[in-house]
């Protein structure tokens, strides 16, 4: 399935980045559990101090969350952000100015397949877009152009969690005052009177995503798993059923560390929902 600018601008111009916009508090950080936790796990993976002065590249930076947060955090960072939509970057250009960071981000809307910054960053983040890539060589590579072995790189994954072998191809829709996103595998199953956008998704197991990156020559220096989630559809007996639905609303409404750990040592590493990476180019061998 292609993934072009006309495709997915066709879906920001009805309402993905105002559903981000409307869940962020006064802090800009999302109020949903999952995607909270994930950022505040990949910010403790961070390698630099908070006086330390550093140049990140954000692919495919969506409102510019991650970008936000971490600007705040280390008052000498700056930042290059860039998407393939123009709508996001609209919408992350005044988040930036609402979050008093605007004067060490700059925006550029382009593909992060062949875009070319013109300094080497300290830090690229590459956090949940590789999942949308039939293909991620290409964007793997330009990180490779893109970085020296001094650079960190940290990459952000969902889990395969369903019972599939198959790579999925979603149909969604923002729909109404809410901006509540409905998405499906079956066309059939969303409003035809309303826009719909199909986009390609792809779940990684860990060791599909360590392999996708040592084979492009990335060393992985740490991995997290977080956010934990058990499917319900494997859980027999309705009270079971219930108590896992129960345990899962949770984690997804109030998810603290104590309790996705405890959830993760019963669970498994199966049943976590995101899998980040703390990366580093390979150093060339060097022959004797």
């Amino acid at each position: 399935m292609e993934i072009s600018a006309e495709i997915l601008n066709q879906f920001y111009q009805v309402g993905w980045e105002q559903r981000w916009i409307s869940r962020l508090d006064r802090k800009f950080i999302p109020g949903e559990a999952g995607f909270k936790y994930r950022l505040f796990t990949t910010l403790k993976m961070l390698k630099f101090h908070r006086g330390e002065a550093f140049f990140i590249l954000d692919l495919g930076c969506g409102v510019g969350i991650y970008d936000i947060q971490i600007l705040k955090s280390f008052k000498k960072a700056r930042s290059l952000a860039v998407d393939l939509s123009t709508e996001q970057i609209k919408a992350a250009r005044m988040l930036v100015n609402k979050a008093g960071v605007q004067d060490r981000i700059d925006f550029e809307a382009a593909d992060v397949a062949s875009f070319s910054a013109q300094i080497k960053p300290n830090l690229i983040l590459a956090t949940e877009i590789l999942e949308h890539l039939p293909d991620p060589a290409p964007v793997l590579e330009n990180i490779k152009r893109t970085a020296d072995e001094n650079t960190q790189i940290i990459i952000s994954v969902p889990c395969k969690l369903h019972e599939t072998q198959n790579d999925w191809v979603y149909h969604r829709q923002i729909t109404g005052d809410n901006w509540q996103n409905i998405q499906s595998e079956k066309t059939e199953e969303l409003n035809n009177a309303e826009p719909q956008y199909s986009f390609y998704h792809k779940e990684y197991t860990p060791q599909e995503i360590q392999k996708v990156l040592t084979d492009r020559g990335f060393v992985i220096n740490r991995i997290n798993f977080c956010y934990y989630q058990y499917p319900e559809h494997l859980v027999s007996g309705r009270f079971k059923r219930k108590l896992v639905k129960l345990l899962n609303y949770l984690n997804r409404r109030i998810i603290f560390k104590p309790m996705d750990y405890f959830l993760g040592y019963i669970l498994g590493e199966n049943y976590f929902e995101t899998i980040i990476l703390d990366c580093a180019l390979a150093k060339p061998r060097r022959d004797k």
